[in-house]
């Protein structure tokens, strides 16, 4: 994190597609200091998964939510519409594939 924070960077968002990770214990209290640095290094918001989840299905929801952040839309905005067209497909519906991901900041 030190060294992320003494960066300049000039985005409006970041796009963190491991969550191996995130599923450890403490996790989700980290996701705001994770947050922080990003923030410092010049980038308001990030997208995050709070637990690992199906490779095929990650890619999938990360290529509507680019086309849509593309499209003008706001992260949350685009997150939104990626769950709601993996729900709308039979072999994603189910929560595990589409819930646990989270926009973090603005």
């Amino acid at each position: 994190m030190r060294e992320l924070m003494n960066l300049e960077m000039h985005g409006r968002l970041a796009v963190l597609s491991d969550g191996a990770s995130a599923g450890m214990r403490g996790a989700a209290s980290a996701a705001e200091v994770v947050r922080w640095a990003w923030r410092a290094a010049g980038i308001p918001a990030i997208v995050l998964p709070r637990w690992a989840t199906d490779n095929n299905a990650s890619t999938a929801l990360m290529n509507i939510v680019y086309t849509r952040l593309k499209a003008g839309d706001s992260p949350e905005a685009a997150l939104q519409v990626a769950g709601r067209e993996l729900r709308a497909t039979d072999e994603t519906m189910a929560p595990y594939f589409w819930a646990g991901w989270q926009v973090v900041g603005r």
